[in-house]
């Protein structure tokens, strides 16, 4: 799904499973536009941090809160809730 022109949209969901999806693939130097969304209380997660990138956004229930990436070396960035319990994992290729 396409975001800002260039950008790509990246639909991510907190549910009572966690993070949906749990593994998203990107192109590196890829601009993506992760837009989260926490549609429950029955999870802990009610944050993301991406510690490599210096992110730690509050997810309010229901709204979707943006995150802007353009990951710029192969690998992996974890994402997690503020517990470091639930977690993903954007794969740079």
């Amino acid at each position: 799904m396409a975001g800002r022109a260039g950008t790509r949209r990246i639909d991510l969901a907190v549910t009572s499973a966690g993070f949906v999806p749990r593994e998203v693939r990107v192109a590196r130097g890829e601009a993506i536009h992760l837009v989260v969304t926490r549609k429950t209380e029955k999870a802990c997660v009610k944050e993301i941090v991406i510690k490599e990138v210096g992110v730690h956004n509050e997810l309010p229930l229901g709204q979707p809160v943006e995150i802007h990436l353009a990951p710029r070396a192969a690998g992996t960035l974890r994402f997690a809730c503020g517990m470091d319990m639930v977690t993903g994992v954007l794969i740079i290729q």
